[in-house]
């Protein structure tokens, strides 16, 4: 069969921190930069990648995923800390802590890479990616999620000997 199979399980955390910032001042309102939470992400994903070619292959996927984003404050402390927090952070907190919970997730992508790596790592060659993420809302246990993005790198490289290499990503 030309059909491979991949089996995926991740776990990410991410600090966040912030700095106050005074928009219309243009400079930040303290020297100091907070942690002020996490951003936690697990799950698990299973792909099914069919070959077009060598270089070309298209990519089906499914999976679940569980966000928990966490500020380490409630709105409380962001109304009583009202004047270091401008109109989009106001906005941007609680949404992001909205989309707190876990998705069962369908995907699709096409991938073509004619990436040739030597010891030192990649020496020539272009890799393009264009994936669409989407979960439908189930109930109130599952959430609504979709995404879609393209990530391209062109490789080449510049001497003879592969010691000098230009990327562009």
């Amino acid at each position: 069969s030309r059909t491979s199979k991949v089996v995926n399980v991740h776990y990410n955390s991410y600090p966040w921190f912030y700095n106050y910032y005074d928009n219309t001042e243009r400079s930040p309102k303290g020297s100091e930069l907070i942690n002020i939470g996490n951003w936690r992400e697990g799950g698990a994903s299973v792909s099914f990648l069919y070959p077009f070619s060598k270089w070309s292959r298209f990519e089906l996927m499914s999976g679940f995923r569980n966000l928990k984003v966490d500020f380490g404050f409630t709105p409380e402390v962001l109304e009583f800390y009202k004047d270091y927090f401008n109109d989009t952070d106001k906005q941007l907190l609680p949404f992001i802590e909205g989309s707190n919970g876990s998705s069962l997730l369908g995907g699709v992508a096409l991938v073509r890479d004619t990436v040739v790596g030597s010891q030192a790592g990649p020496f020539h060659g272009n890799a393009f990616r264009v994936e669409a993420i989407a979960a439908p809302p189930a109930g109130n246990k599952l959430k609504g999620y979709v995404t879609a993005s393209a990530q391209g790198r062109i490789y080449r490289g510049l001497t003879s000997g592969g010691g000098v290499v230009f990327a562009l990503r």
